[in-house]
């Protein structure tokens, strides 16, 4: 029994640095894209605040923009605001799935829309 409960702890431990436990920090660079539209998001956290800047490249004009990021990260719920020119460009939540995949998904009154995002 002693063995299995080892085990198992040592398991639980590795399973956190995999990037399947748990993260503790989003800090870094966050890519979401498909084929008419890319975000691209440069995050530093402190403690649950975080903030950055992001741009994105679209077919809409204006094909590109440039953002101030603010917002917070408490395990697994993001939250995000994008601003460009003192303007409010963009709020949503995500979820954080693991230390290398992030889902936002951004309300637009009777639908939504979601983008996965990868840390680079």
């Amino acid at each position: 029994m002693k063995r299995f409960l080892v085990g198992l702890s040592l398991l639980a431990i590795l399973s956190c640095q995999n990037g399947l436990g748990p993260v503790a920090d989003i800090s870094g660079t966050w890519t979401g894209s498909r084929v008419e539209y890319s975000l691209t998001l440069d995050l530093v956290q402190q403690g649950s605040s975080v903030r950055g800047t992001g741009n994105s490249w679209a077919f809409i004009y204006p094909p590109t923009a440039e953002y101030t990021i603010t917002g917070t990260y408490e395990f697994p719920r993001v939250t995000l605001t994008l601003t460009s020119n003192d303007t409010i460009v963009s709020q949503f939540t995500g979820t954080v799935v693991d230390g290398n995949h992030m889902i936002r998904v951004q309300n637009h009154g009777d639908w939504s829309d979601t983008l996965t995002f990868t840390r680079q």
